[in-house]
């Protein structure tokens, strides 16, 4: 992997990371592991978001650790607003995800309200965490290999 950011090691954005602050990398990780604990929302339900937030900057980090979703749900993944695979919850939770990465402004108290209807406040919460985490580690991805 390409990168602006001169260091000893690192093919992958998680391993240019890790090389160059690896305190950083660690806490990150301890992070996004804690997205994969079923305790608020579903892991699957958080890993269909962070793969639709990788589809949206054009980067393909590949499957992340821990649950998968179905792979024909994946295959679905950028018409999920009108496949019959995704259940109320999952196009809630997708709507919110491409919402925040094309226009975290429009989001709205009646957006929020509807997720409200399908989500307890810590897995809203939850959603919202990982969602800004998932963008911002794309992102940090997507600017890595520029160069």
């Amino acid at each position: 992997m390409a990168s602006w950011l001169p260091t000893a090691g690192g093919d992958t954005p998680e391993r240019l990371l890790a090389a160059v602050a690896p305190t950083v990398a660690a806490r990150l990780g301890a992070l996004t592991d804690g997205f994969r604990q079923p305790d608020a929302l579903e892991p699957a339900v958080l890993e269909l978001c962070r793969r639709r937030i990788t589809m949206l900057h054009r980067y393909d980090p590949g499957p992340a650790p821990g649950p998968e979703p179905p792979a024909a749900q994946c295959a679905a993944l950028s018409a999920w607003p009108t496949s019959p695979l995704f259940t109320t919850l999952e196009r809630a939770c997708l709507g919110f995800a491409e919402q925040f990465v094309l226009d975290p402004h429009g989001m709205t108290d009646a957006a929020f309200a509807e997720l409200g209807r399908y989500l307890e406040p810590r897995a809203l919460a939850t959603l919202a965490l990982a969602v800004a985490t998932f963008d911002a580690t794309t992102r940090f991805a997507v600017a890595m290999a520029a160069g």
